[in-house]
């Protein structure tokens, strides 16, 4: 993985947004760790899950802002867990990231994309882009919230 070690902070989500909880669903130990760093530093409040299984229950036991998965875990693939939550949880926000890219020329990234992911991030990638991604997203839900009300 290409993270950048040196990442330094952009402070500011709090001025922008209230608090935001985010769960990482990722069988990695070290980019959830990395992950987690990085959103907390910037004032997100994280949760985490290492497979599929516990991503559901774990979002079905408390909902959260934003779902960031990977693709592929064990137990239960990211898109798996996906296509299962969506049909209870229409509104659901997901960012998906992956290392496997698709021999056919329709990758996994592509295909959560199509059922509703809000950003799609190949592995590697650099935190500074899952932090955008973030943000982003969140953005997005709030101008939606304004727009609403």
């Amino acid at each position: 993985m290409r993270f950048n070690r040196r990442f330094t902070p952009k402070r500011s989500p709090r001025k922008i947004f209230p608090v935001a909880t985010i769960l990482i669903i990722d069988d990695d130990p070290h980019i959830r760790r990395m992950l987690r760093e990085a959103l907390e530093s910037e004032g997100y409040t994280v949760l985490e899950s290492t497979n599929g299984v516990e991503g559901v229950e774990s979002y079905r036991s408390r909902p959260v802002d934003l779902l960031i998965c990977d693709l592929l875990m064990p137990e239960k693939s990211g898109i798996t867990m996906i296509r299962e939550l969506i049909q209870d949880f229409p509104n659901l926000r997901f960012i998906t990231m992956s290392g496997f890219t698709g021999t056919l020329g329709f990758t996994s990234l592509e295909f959560t994309k199509n059922i509703g992911a809000q950003w799609t991030l190949p592995k590697p990638f650099e935190l500074e882009e899952m932090l955008a991604a973030v943000r982003g997203v969140l953005s997005q839900a709030e101008t939606q919230t304004i727009s609403c009300s």
